[in-house]
C-alpha cells in the first residue's frame, strides 16, 4: 500500500508541474504576441502624428500663387529643349525635336507599320 501512495503522490506532483509549465508557456506566448508589432517600420514612421505648428508664411504664399486658366495656357509659347553640350537642339521647340526622333531598330515600335 505504501508503494501505491508514493505512485499517486508522484503522479500528482508531475501533473501539477505540467499544469504550471503549460500556464507559464501560454502566458509568455500571450505576452510576446501583445508586445511584438506586425506593422512594418515604414508604416510606423508614416503613422507618427503631425506637428500642430504649421509655418503660416508658407500657407500664405500658397494662397498668393497665381493660377493659369486653360485659355492662358494655350497662349504660352512652346518651350525649347536645352541639353548640356547640345546647341543644335536649343533653337527647336520640343514638338519638333520629338517628331524627328526615331525608335531603335531592335525595339518593337520600329517594326510597326
Amino acid at each position: 500500500m505504501a508503494q501505491r501512495r508514493s505512485f499517486n503522490r508522484d503522479l500528482v506532483i508531475i501533473a501539477g508541474l505540467s499544469v504550471v509549465t503549460v500556464v507559464l508557456w501560454i502566458g509568455v506566448t500571450v505576452y510576446r504576441s501583445l508586445e511584438t508589432t506586425t506593422i512594418p517600420k515604414v508604416l510606423q514612421e508614416q503613422l507618427k502624428p503631425l506637428r500642430p505648428d504649421f509655418d503660416t508664411r508658407v500657407l500664405n504664399n500658397l494662397n498668393l500663387r497665381s493660377r493659369i486658366s486653360d485659355r492662358e495656357l494655350g497662349t504660352l509659347p512652346p518651350r525649347t529643349l536645352n541639353l548640356e553640350g547640345e546647341t543644335a537642339l536649343t533653337q527647336q521647340p520640343i514638338s519638333t525635336v520629338a517628331a524627328g526622333l526615331t525608335a531603335p531598330e531592335s525595339s518593337p515600335a520600329a517594326t510597326l507599320p
